[in-house]
Formats: structure tokens, C-alpha cells, sequence
């Protein structure tokens, strides 16, 4: 038992490292890749470039990528579909792929059944079901966190949407164009959101419909918010109205909702206090005003006896 154990805190710790180069060194090994493929014409490939290869690049790469292959074969398309959402609004998108998320999964639940195995184990109190439940956590955790950044990206962006549909509206009263007002709004504004509307720039400028491009921004985000306004500037392009007037009273409805969120946040506040109250300051409290007055109570009855 304790030799399987050992094993497989081996390969988990390996294949943990494995992940972590590719993720943290995604970009420079495919740079270093692309210029070991630039070869002179008159050179022969020979073996022994194999050679020049550290030991990581000649059996942990391979390995890793078998393994990614292999969870992308076996991987349900409605799952793959669901993953690739949460990686665009995530914004890790240069980055990740269903197949490295599902590898983290896999590692971290392998992970956390060793070193908590161990560990029941060395307290004795070692329990098939309670291992079976931290594995469980293990695996869900990256995808959590996923999820949770996916969530504070859609925040940061519908907390910039009014600022970037107020400088839009202004931009286009004073006579620029939709596209160069959008341009330079993400010039002014920094952030995920000027980030996204300048790939639908570029998108557009590239040849695709505006309509598909901004859907696309959509579909990156999930933002209720830019879906309402994306599908705004569409019906106005569409119907040839004023597109200045609808950014006008898009812009205002945004901030009133925004003006709103806040409002809601802070009447939460009260109640969200009731737990830290009860458990943090008024046992304090308690101690600091009750505690002399049950030390002379104490003294007291002592005297009495």
C-alpha cells in the first residue's frame, strides 16, 4: 500500500509540473517550436537534434500532450462546449483549452487524494468515503475558480459598459462614425471590455458583418447588459435610425441600472453584518462589559462559602 502510494504521489507531483510549464511557458515553448522548425534549406534534419533536447522535452511533452489527447477523445462535445464558454469569459482563451481544464481537474483531485491519504492515514483515521469527497473537491475546484474569474470578468465589464456608452454617444453627436467613436472610446478606456470591442473592430475590419462580429463579444462575456445594448445597435443599423439617440438612451438606462446595483448592494449590507456582529464583536462585548461584573459575583459567593 505504501509503495502504491508513493507511486502515484510520483507520477501526480510529475504530471503536476508537466501542467504547470505548459501553462506558465505556453507561449515561449510555441515560439521556441515555430523557430526549431525554420531550418536552412541546404541543413539536414538529422537524430541528433532529438538529442540536444533536454530530458523534460523529449518524455514529459510527449506524455502530456498524449494525455490531452487522449481526455479530448474521450470528452463529450456538450461538455467541450461548456468549458470553451467558460475559457472565453474567463479571458484565458490564449491560454487554456477544455482538454489543459480537464488535466488540472484531474491532477489537483490526484494531488489532494495523496497528501490527505497520507494524512488520514498517519492520524489513523483513514475513511474511504470521507478520501472519495475530498477527490471530488479536488476535481471541481479548478473549475470553480474558473468560474468565479468568469464572474468578476462580466462585473468589471458591466461596471465599464455606461463610461464606454457615454464617451461612444459623445463621440458620434460630435460627427465620427460608429466604428472610429467605438475606437476611440477603447483608446480612452482601458480594460477587458475595451479589450473585447477592439477584436470586434478588428473582426470587422477583417471582413466580417458587424452584426456577427458584436454577437461574438457577447457570447466571449455574457454580459446581459452589452447583449441588450449589441442588440440595440443592430436594430438601429437595420432600421436606419438615429444610432446617436439610441446610444443616448442606452447609456442612461445603463447607468440607472448601475446606479441600481449599488442601491441593492448597500441595502444588503445590514443583513450581511447580522453574522460578524453576532459572532465576532458581541462575544467581545460580552466578555469586556459581563466579565468583571462575573468575577465579583465569583469573589463574592467564595466569601459566602
Amino acid at each position: 500500500m505504501e509503495i502504491l502510494i508513493g507511486i502515484t504521489a510520483g507520477l501526480t507531483i510529475t504530471s503536476l509540473f508537466i501542467i504547470a510549464n505548459q501553462i506558465f511557458f505556453y507561449r515561449k515553448n510555441i515560439i521556441k517550436n515555430r523557430l526549431k522548425n525554420i531550418q536552412p534549406l541546404n541543413i539536414d534534419n538529422s537524430d541528433e537534434d532529438i538529442f540536444r533536447k533536454s530530458l523534460f522535452d523529449r518524455i514529459g511533452t510527449p506524455l502530456y500532450q498524449g494525455f490531452l489527447s487522449f481526455i479530448s477523445r474521450m470528452t463529450p462535445e456538450s461538455i467541450k462546449d461548456n468549458y470553451d464558454t467558460i475559457i472565453f469569459q474567463s479571458g484565458n482563451y490564449m491560454k487554456m483549452t477544455p482538454s489543459n481544464i480537464l488535466a488540472i481537474q484531474i491532477i489537483t483531485s490526484l494531488v489532494m487524494l495523496v497528501i490527505f491519504g497520507l494524512l488520514f492515514s498517519l492520524i489513523g483515521a483513514f475513511d474511504p468515503l470521507l478520501i472519495l469527497i475530498v477527490g471530488i473537491v479536488g476535481f471541481l475546484l479548478p473549475y470553480f475558480q474558473f468560474r468565479t474569474k468568469a464572474k468578476k470578468r462580466a462585473l468589471d465589464i458591466q461596471n465599464k459598459l455606461p463610461d464606454i456608452l457615454d464617451l461612444l454617444y459623445v463621440s458620434v453627436e460630435a460627427g465620427l462614425g460608429f466604428d472610429m467613436s467605438m475606437k476611440r472610446a477603447t483608446d480612452k478606456i482601458k480594460g477587458e471590455l475595451s479589450n473585447e470591442l477592439k477584436w470586434a473592430l478588428d473582426d470587422i475590419s477583417k471582413g466580417k458583418e458587424r452584426e456577427e462580429a458584436l454577437r461574438a463579444v457577447y457570447k466571449r462575456t455574457g454580459v446581459e447588459d452589452l447583449n441588450s445594448f449589441i442588440t440595440a445597435v443592430i436594430q438601429a443599423e437595420q432600421l436606419g435610425s438615429n444610432i446617436a439617440n439610441m446610444l443616448r438612451i442606452q447609456s442612461k438606462m445603463l447607468r440607472q441600472k448601475r446606479k441600481q446595483r449599488a442601491e441593492e448592494k448597500s441595502m444588503k449590507l445590514p443583513v450581511k453584518m447580522i453574522f460578524p456582529l453576532i459572532f465576532f464583536m458581541f462575544p467581545s462585548i460580552f466578555i469586556v462589559i459581563l466579565g468583571p461584573a462575573v468575577l465579583n459575583a465569583i469573589d463574592g459567593l467564595q466569601g459566602l462559602l
